[in-house]
């Protein structure tokens, strides 16, 4: 992922990279073209030690501190 973010930041208009397809248990790769991309968001649990970074934020919350926004947006209706 870092060597990717170094590819983004570098201003490259297609990045490679692998994509997990659960269904079938396999990683694929997939090309992304970024073209005129100004952001790409890395999330996950090893994004905070990317090296490639140029802001980070970090969310200080747990399951039981959203539970009830998401107990309450579930019953919300959707747009469509």
């Amino acid at each position: 992922m870092d060597e990717n973010l170094k590819s983004f930041l570098g201003g490259e208009q297609k990045i490679e990279k692998p994509l997990v397809i659960y269904k079938d248990d396999k990683i694929i790769d997939e090309t992304l073209a970024t073209d005129n991309a100004k952001v790409a968001i890395a999330e996950g649990t090893y994004t905070s030690l990317l090296n490639n970074i140029t802001t980070r934020i970090f969310i200080d919350r747990n399951y039981l501190d959203t539970r009830a926004y998401y107990a309450r947006d579930a019953r919300a209706p959707r747009e469509t």
